[in-house]
């Protein structure tokens, strides 16, 4: 089936606030969201047999949480429940979708567990958190909106980790000044067990030590006409049942600048926006009794451009990252292209993702189970894609303040396409040539519609409704071993409750 369909249907109650108190130095509060989801991907490629694998499934979750602020502490708890309802895959890579491997019918897997919790002392001098926290790790996602990176391994559900976080003001002991509290040092020890649900992964364990200091000179997180810098280094050991052990050591330079050229909110506002992210680090692996090591380098930036006012925004968004065209040179510069600047559906996300764990896949994943192919080489640096560049379009409109329009397109293209070493040699090429799927650079085209509008509002919260279509045309580049072409459409309805 050359034609992947991909539908979604989200049933959202997010931001509510079932209590609220609030005195001189308490609080407690308890957001939720509940959502329902279908995703159809159909028939895709995958392992060394290039067998086709349908991936399907429903999907329950609600998500909430409690914060309790005492003063100068604050503890907080976030759980997570739902599971499958149903699923259909024979996919040992869904293991996100929590269906077990080699079962051609998934069944309901509910679960409730404590995503988060943390307590978190606040003093003028420093912060301490103590905390257990689940854990997502994806090596090269440069770009997350400003939330958490993700740098190393598999982006597999499950692995949750005990820890211990100092943050603290260096400047303060020396000086007690606005100054003071714009430079931040912290440093971090994660203890981390994996739990990953029927994958050959399941048992690893590894502790990891992170340090980070950032510069914002404009104090919090509101970069208008500031900037923010920082350096994060983490240190990682991992073993796993089968006594394959790597360590890691990562150097994470971020910047961040944001300048707008006037604050009248009664006058449209042009704006620029500037994020650029290098990882460089070295790995060491043992893998089926041999040494390997390798060195990570890989960067990326997105600049964005544009005009907002009280009604309407238009703006343009030019992204860059390093990918892997050199399965030799000794280098992980693997990233998973993830443009979430914007509002909207996501469709690169996932094709981008999925096609980098594919070759991934077909070149490591599988073989620490399953007998190695003698004429692949167990490298990191096999597969993915190379350097990408994006470019999207994206304007809203807001009628009647109760009603917005919105509408987006993206366009991407590689220096050198899907590069599959085991696709190549498949297709009757030298075994140890590596090189791209396609001769074609173009990776696809994206366009997204969202309508949304307010339907109630009184003085303690408000209720929205979201529907967006989005259908991402699959490039040359991207093409299915039949060579035919791709169309991935997903449909989104959203309604939410937010307090005000």
């Amino acid at each position: 089936m050359s034609l992947v369909l991909c539908a979604a249907l989200i049933l959202m109650l997010g931001g509510g606030d079932l209590t609220s108190v609030s005195e001189d130095d308490y609080d407690f509060s308890m957001p939720f969201e509940y959502r329902l989801v279908y995703k159809n991907l159909g028939d895709i490629p995958i392992g060394p047999d290039d067998f086709l694998e349908q991936r399907s499934y429903i999907e329950q979750r609600l998500i909430f949480a409690s914060n309790l602020y005492c003063g100068d502490v604050n503890v907080t708890t976030e759980f997570d429940a739902g599971g499958i309802l149903d699923g259909d895959s024979t996919n040992p890579m869904v293991n996100s979708s929590r269906i077990a491997r080699n079962h051609k019918y998934g069944w309901a897997v509910d679960r409730l567990f404590v995503r988060e919790t943390y307590l978190l002392y606040s003093h003028k001098y420093y912060r301490i958190y103590l905390g257990q926290k689940l854990f997502h790790w994806g090596m090269g996602m440069l770009f997350n909106n400003g939330r958490e990176r993700q740098l190393f391994g598999e982006n597999y559900f499950g692995d949750t980790g005990v820890g211990l976080k100092f943050s603290y003001f260096p400047m303060k002991l020396f000086m007690d000044s606005d100054l003071s509290d714009r430079i931040e040092m912290s440093h971090q020890m994660t203890y981390v067990i994996r739990d990953n649900f029927a994958n050959n992964y399941y048992g690893d364990i590894a502790y990891q030590l992170a340090s980070s200091m950032t510069y914002d000179s404009e104090s919090g997180m509101d970069l208008r006409d500031g900037f923010k810098v920082g350096l994060l280094y983490i240190y990682r050991d991992q073993t796993n049942r089968y006594d394959e052990r790597m360590r890691l050591n990562i150097f994470d330079l971020f910047l961040k600048k944001e300048h707008f050229i006037n604050n009248d909110i009664s006058m449209p506002n042009i704006f620029l926006f500037f994020e650029f992210a290098y990882l460089i680090g070295n790995t060491e692996k043992k893998l089926y009794g041999r040494e390997r090591d390798y060195s990570i380098d890989s960067y990326g930036f997105i600049l964005r451009s544009g005009i907002t006012d009280k009604d309407y925004n238009i703006y343009i968004d030019l992204g860059y990252a390093l990918g892997d065209d050199n399965p030799y040179d000794g280098k992980m510069s693997q990233f998973i292209f993830n443009p979430e600047f914007r509002e909207g559906i996501i469709l690169f996300s996932e094709l981008y993702g999925f096609s980098s764990a594919l070759s991934s896949v077909r070149s490591n994943k599988l073989l620490l189970s399953d007998p190695r192919p003698e004429y692949l080489e167990s490298s990191e640096t096999m597969g993915g894609i190379s350097n990408a560049t994006f470019i999207s379009l994206n304007t809203s409109y807001k009628f009647a303040a109760l009603l917005r329009l919105d509408y987006s397109i993206i366009l991407a293209n590689t220096d050198k396409g899907i590069i599959d070493p085991y696709f190549t040699y498949k297709v009757g090429e030298n075994r140890n040539y590596y090189d791209s799927v396609t001769n074609s650079k173009f990776l696809g085209v994206e366009n997204d519609i969202g309508l949304e509008s307010e339907w109630y509002r009184n003085r303690y919260f408000k209720i929205k409704t979201r529907c967006e279509y989005g259908i991402l045309f699959v490039g040359d580049a991207l093409h299915n071993p039949d060579n035919k072409s791709d169309v991935i459409s997903l449909f989104l309805m959203k309604i939410s409750i937010d307090n005000l």
